[in-house]
């Protein structure tokens, strides 16, 4: 990162300059501006009265995707992405940025390998102690344990998250499932994607949980009739609902497809204005 930020303030061309830190504010912002919003948080490190200057900024960020590796770390902001090999400064920038009222969000997402999980987890839940939410439309965790989604997801207004993306590597038990599901910020998301990299983990909760969104991609344990009606009585009839996929653990019956058509000899067929797709494990739906 010095090197790239070296490259960022040669641009800026101030010759015989004094230091940053001694600097008018307005030549300070002036700097600022010709900076990739990443190359920033390196000078907020170098005193105090940077750091301040920098923190009341607008950020102009509207995406930040960190990968937490076991050597290192790959910070994304906005289109640019820089290795780091102290994942605590990596932290220590993410806690500061979300202490910014100004920032607002497109994207938020966050995956670990696992060696560092721990550390991360702590880090966001020192930042939730803040009770602070920030504006963000879509969220994305992948690979942290089931748990730590509640850490997470109060970090974000309910209202103005639309999308919410959960991929996990472990079982998960059907309380851990509800306690998400609970959530204002489930309750008032557009799109849920919910999948576990482990085979022998899907979910069970009511199908109707997922009826208030516009699309869903999601692992359940079964897909039984009654499911099947509520899907064709209540879901089908949404004027907001575009597309959603299910995968079952077991086989979907014949019993479900016969819901939507009493006669089906194909696995693809319309049921009023949707096109349904059943495989031997899935169930897709979308608007046509």
């Amino acid at each position: 990162m010095t090197e790239n930020l070296t490259k960022q303030l040669n641009s800026c061309k101030i010759a015989h300059a004094p230091s940053l830190s001694g600097m008018p504010l307005d030549i300070i912002n002036r700097i600022l501006d010709k900076l990739d919003p990443i190359f920033r948080f390196s000078l907020r490190r170098v005193c105090r009265n940077l750091r301040n200057v920098i923190d009341n900024r607008d950020p102009e960020i509207e995406q930040v995707h960190v990968l937490f590796q076991s050597n290192q770390s790959v910070l994304t902001i906005n289109s640019t992405f820089e290795f780091d090999y102290n994942l605590y400064a990596i932290l220590d920038d993410l806690a500061s940025l979300w202490k910014n009222p100004k920032l607002q969000l497109k994207s938020f997402y966050a995956s670990t390998s696992g060696k560092h999980q721990e550390t991360v987890v702590d880090s966001f839940e020192e930042i939730a102690r803040l009770d602070y939410q920030i504006h963000c439309k879509h969220f994305g965790l992948y690979l942290f344990e089931f748990d730590d989604v509640l850490t997470f997801l109060p970090l974000f207004k309910p209202g103005i998250l639309e999308e919410i993306v959960i991929t996990t590597f472990e079982q998960v038990g059907n309380d851990e499932a509800f306690d998400i599901i609970e959530t204002e910020q489930w309750k008032q998301a557009k799109s849920i994607t919910l999948h576990s990299m482990n085979k022998l983990s899907y979910f069970t909760f009511p199908i109707e949980d997922l009826f208030h969104l516009c699309k869903f991609s999601v692992s359940l344990e079964e897909l039984t009739v009654f499911d099947a009606l509520k899907i064709r009585n209540i879901l089908l009839k949404s004027v907001h609902f575009e597309a959603g996929q299910i995968n079952v653990k077991n086989k979907i019956q014949d019993d479900v497809l016969r819901v939507f058509n009493p006669e089906f000899n194909d696995n693809i067929f319309r049921y009023d204005n949707f096109e349904l797709t059943f495989k031997l494990n899935s169930l897709n739906v979308k608007k046509i």
